[in-house]
């Protein structure tokens, strides 16, 4: 259950900052998103048991190339170049950031902590489509105020994001854990900010 629930959230950007719904919006029935799902978890789950074989196979050393290299031989490299594209589709400019990123051992070492950086700047952004969607309608409030107001920005949701990255930075929990608590702290914050100016009008 645990290796599920990492899986999950490995991928921080696309699950839970809903990246993927650029995707998902040309969709012709609602359930074309079940494929996502199906591929996302047994894909995830597969992709992280395999990774702790390899890891354990080199000595408990994080060093992907090394990792790659000794599993798979030359084959190893290309299968790293190919899993660019298909699992960089929703944001197809990873592929090549990652190819400029392996060029420099400082940057690439540190891939997973510009990975969750990523998805925690995405994260509140998830929250906050979440709250539109589902708990507005629930709690009779308006939905797409900014659009019907005409307004350029959604003032309301660029404060919640705001807000909650800067709790994030202040939070003592590993960068990987964060999103949790400021998932929760975007949504309370969008869904309080509804509420005031529900009662102001």
């Amino acid at each position: 259950m645990g290796r599920k629930f990492f899986a999950w959230f490995a991928n921080l950007a696309m699950h839970i900052g809903l990246s993927d719904m650029a995707l998902f919006r040309y969709a012709k029935h609602w359930s074309y998103g079940l494929y996502s799902a199906v591929g996302m978890y047994s894909g995830h789950m597969l992709a992280w048991i395999c990774s702790g074989v390899m890891v354990a196979a080199i000595g408990r050393e994080m060093d992907p190339g090394r990792m790659a290299y000794q599993a798979l031989g030359v084959s190893g490299a290309f299968a790293v170049f190919f899993a660019g594209w298909t699992t960089a589709n929703p944001t197809l400019y990873r592929a090549g950031l990652t190819t400029a990123f392996s060029c420099f051992p400082a940057v690439f070492l540190k891939l997973l902590d510009y990975v969750a950086l990523y998805g925690l700047v995405l994260m509140p952004i998830g929250a906050i489509v979440f709250a539109e969607h589902f708990l507005f309608p629930r709690l009779g409030l308006p939905r797409y105020r900014a659009e019907a107001e005409g307004a350029l920005v959604n003032w309301r949701a660029a404060a919640v994001w705001a807000g909650t990255l800067a709790a994030c930075y202040f939070m003592p929990l590993h960068l990987f854990y964060r999103w949790l608590p400021g998932y929760g702290i975007a949504l309370a914050g969008y869904v309080a900010l509804g509420l005031s100016t529900r009662r102001r009008t």
